[in-house]
């Protein structure tokens, strides 16, 4: 087991910070920190959003994030960090992230976006999951790190703390991020 953290940067794409109906000005505001996260710790993986037209989620989002497209792209500020890049068609990337990883590591720092949908079910699902297999490893989430999209039938603010106190209370650390 390594000793290290493993950050896991999620869903840090032009779709949620440049353009696209889920694009959010607020998400683009943590790219420095996750940045300087990233240039703190030795392994980091990113996790993003890579869709089809067909994907179930577009039932419940606006079509966002095709393969092949802008949107599914990394932002160019964070491109260069991007050596291990796990896509996903849904809003928990647990499912699409190996195994082996649960066992590499003692402690899985989660940022990115958005705070209260994507970021959200990996943390929970990892926690469970680590709670079910009798592991006490950390799942932290960087409350200076997450943030998640804003519009007025989704105020950022208010979905960004209610699933920060949600994770809390699923056994999820919250903190911020302290170089």
């Amino acid at each position: 087991m390594n000793n290290k953290p493993l950050v896991i940067v999620v869903d840090m794409l032009n779709g949620f910070i440049k353009h696209g109906p889920l694009a959010s000005k607020n998400i683009g505001e943590i790219i420095p920190t996750i940045k300087n996260v990233i240039e703190n710790h030795d392994d980091t993986i990113f996790v993003s959003d890579h869709h089809s037209e067909n994907d179930l989620e577009m039932k419940y989002y606006p079509e966002h994030c095709l393969a092949g497209t802008d949107e599914s792209e990394i932002v160019d500020e964070l491109k260069q960090f991007a050596h291990k890049i796990y896509y996903k068609n849904t809003t928990n990337a647990f499912w699409d992230l190996p195994s082996s990883l649960w066992e590499q590591y003692n402690e899985f720092i989660i940022v990115g976006c958005c705070t209260d949908i994507c970021i959200l079910n990996l943390a929970i699902t990892l926690k469970t999951f680590l709670n079910k297999i009798n592991s006490d490893k950390q799942v932290i989430v960087l409350d200076d790190a997450v943030a998640t999209f804003d519009t007025k039938e989704h105020p950022a603010k208010k979905a960004h703390l209610s699933a920060l106190e949600i994770m809390k209370s699923s056994g999820v650390k919250i903190q911020r991020w302290e170089q």
